[in-house]
């Protein structure tokens, strides 16, 4: 039983530091292009 609580508790570790890295480029340019943005005439 503690096998397999350790084996999900490694996954779930795993999981969310492969979603943080996968999300922080496009949340990046969310917040970065407005103030490019900024101080262009369209």
């Amino acid at each position: 039983m503690e096998d397999a609580i350790a084996i999900a508790q490694a996954a779930k570790v795993e999981f969310l530091a492969n979603m943080s890295h996968e999300i922080r480029p496009p949340m990046n340019l969310i917040v970065i292009i407005p103030y490019y943005w900024k101080d262009r005439v369209l």
